[in-house]
């Protein structure tokens, strides 16, 4: 580990311990594969034993997989990146690396990670060019500023995966689109700000954006996925190929389709006010009329004439709404009444009912004891008068000419609920 001391017994421990995990390899046979780790024992790059590794006739080509993951190596050596041929994974992640080797000949290595380093550069040309069946290239954790591909897209047409993340990146290049093979672009944890509609456009399954000041598209878009950036660039597009004009036409198409819903809804309106005039209402009818109300049921009669019904009122309903103003039915006080003033406040709130004092020559009164003498019924009537006040109903009431009883008013109004019905 980092932490132990240099002696020769450390020394001595540690390259014990290395010869006994390549033992372990060269003892795997087919159709195992070789995998030599050699992850976390505080390797430096003179500790790594190159030549046991490479000149072995049990590994070199046949080493599937190194790692050399959490030494201080600083610098890969030269023969680990020339001399084996046969490898599929290295994993050179937290070593420290500043540089990378120049020259590079890995014709079968599919996965290299060099995430955790210190690296400044993208991998320039001459170490692309040496891994020709590369699919996946982590640096994730590195120092670029800048992300500098192959102009030839051939020299990387098999690349599946890319990780860039946690790097000081500004930009993408126009070169990325050109990678046709890409389905996976990490480029988290940078300072990107805009995300190319190209990069959107392309045929990835994974693109991870987060963490990053992104100004274009809006970050809540990146958040939601690859699918809401893509529609966000799509909507872009057709505002500029919509210009102004189609984006005013839009607006003036909104305010018809307004205007139109409220006309509609005044014609539904005057519709309901056709069909249900305001005389024949209920506050309308049972209220007190005088006199010159009369005109009111007269306009009211002839409004109803003139509304577009499919039947006419009959003739009779037609002179009854013609006919005088009514006159609310009352309570007739005799003058012996046991009511006095007192009681005129809760006498107020009574809608159909008006006290009026009367004659009582203009009131009929009750025949309390018909059958008896003369006499007896003439007593009976002033105990009645003396007890009880007398009502004027339906059809004790003395019918005045010209006047509207209430049996009238109801036989209109079940005509014009008859009608109304008929129209719904």
């Amino acid at each position: 580990m980092f932490g132990l001391p240099s002696s020769k017994a450390a020394i001595v421990e540690k390259r014990r311990r290395v010869e006994l995990l390549i033992d372990q390899c060269e003892i795997v046979r087919f159709p195992f594969k070789k995998r030599l780790v050699l992850a976390n024992l505080d390797l430096s790059h003179d500790d790594v034993p190159v030549e046991t590794i490479c000149s072995s006739d049990r590994l070199g080509s046949l080493l599937y997989k190194l790692s050399l993951a959490g030494n201080p190596l600083c610098k890969v050596p030269d023969p680990l990146v020339v001399k084996l041929a046969g490898l599929r994974v290295l994993d050179l992640s937290q070593c420290n690396l500043l540089t990378l080797p120049e020259r590079w000949e890995l014709p079968n290595l599919k996965r290299l990670n060099l995430s955790h380093n210190r690296l400044e550069e993208f991998p320039n040309d001459g170490i692309i060019c040496g891994l020709p069946d590369l699919q996946a290239l982590e640096l994730y954790g590195n120092n670029f500023s800048q992300l500098v591909l192959p102009k030839d897209a051939t020299e990387l047409s098999k690349l599946d995966y890319l990780d860039v993340g946690c790097n000081n990146l500004t930009s993408l290049p126009d070169e990325l689109t050109q990678f046709h093979s890409l389905k996976t672009f990490k480029c988290s944890n940078n300072v990107l700000e805009i995300i190319p509609a190209a990069v959107c456009e392309m045929e990835l399954r994974v693109l991870d954006v987060s963490s990053n000041p992104l100004v274009q598209p809006p970050l809540e878009t990146c958040e939601r996925g690859l699918c809401s950036m893509r529609r966000y660039y799509g909507a872009l597009k057709l505002e500029e190929l919509a210009g102004p004009e189609t984006s005013q036409t839009n607006v003036n198409s909104k305010k018809a389709k307004h205007l139109k819903s409220r006309s509609k809804m005044r014609k539904r309106k005057d519709f309901a006010k056709r069909i249900f005039p305001s005389s024949l209402r209920p506050s309308c009818v049972f209220r007190s009329v005088s006199t010159e109300s009369g005109n009111s049921l007269q306009t009211a009669a002839e409004s109803m004439r003139s509304s577009k019904l499919s039947e006419p009122l009959p003739d009779g309903a037609l002179q009854k709404i013609q006919s005088p103003p009514m006159k609310s039915v009352s309570i007739h006080h005799s003058s012996h009444s046991i009511f006095s003033d007192k009681k005129d406040s809760s006498q107020s709130d009574q809608v159909i009912y008006e006290e009026e004092i009367v004659d009582e020559k203009q009131v009929p009164k009750y025949d309390v004891a018909s059958d008896s003498d003369d006499s007896d019924s003439e007593d009976d009537e002033l105990d009645t008068s003396d007890k009880a006040p007398l009502l004027v109903g339906l059809n004790n009431a003395k019918k005045v000419p010209g006047e509207i009883t209430v049996n009238d008013t109801l036989k209109i109004i079940f005509v014009g609920m008859a009608m109304s019905a008929k129209h719904r």
